[in-house]
């Protein structure tokens, strides 16, 4: 007997089997504005040069960091959201991100809130645990 398909198909991490499941990747999902008195251009480009770099070098359980910035003048529908990037920080599993939370130092947390106060707005950023995305299958 066939078993019915959703149509959705979920990627397994490598070396995940029926018997033996891996961790599933865990991901923050971050929306943030930036500080007031900078334009799009002058935001992203502190991120891109400054930022990211400064997070990815304290941070080696990160293995995916990308950044989805909004262009308000491109909205296909609604509202415009009151955020200028979505950024997805990508841990391989749960026990990454767990070493993640583990080996923030305060000296690590103080240079990163620093580093932020430069560009970000952070009494509005918004930061979610989410799990791993689930796939369409497209014919």
């Amino acid at each position: 007997m066939m078993e019915e398909s959703t149509g959705t198909d979920r990627e397994s991490p490598p070396g995940a089997t029926e018997t033996q499941p891996q961790d599933q990747p865990v991901i923050l999902l971050c929306f943030l504005r930036r500080k007031p008195g900078l334009s799009p251009a002058e935001f992203k480009q502190y991120y891109e040069s400054r930022h990211a770099p400064l997070v990815t070098s304290l941070f080696p359980q990160i293995f995916r960091y990308e950044r989805l910035y909004l262009d308000e003048g491109r909205i296909q529908a609604g509202e415009p959201l009151d955020v200028d990037v979505m950024t997805q920080i990508w841990f391989r599993s749960q026990t990454e991100y767990d070493a993640f939370l583990a080996n923030r130092s305060q000296e690590t947390t103080d240079r990163i809130i620093a580093d932020e106060e430069q560009f970000l707005d952070r009494a509005n950023k918004q930061i979610y645990l989410v799990g791993a995305p689930e796939r369409s299958q497209i014919p």
